[in-house]
């Protein structure tokens, strides 16, 4: 569980880093 809410928290920060990265998100 832990490991699914830190993959969580990391793409929150990847989406609030900028438009560029919302698609490596989705992807992965």
């Amino acid at each position: 569980v832990a490991c699914g809410e830190f993959g969580a928290d990391m793409q929150v920060h990847l989406i609030n880093d900028g438009p560029v990265t919302i698609p490596i998100t989705l992807r992965s």
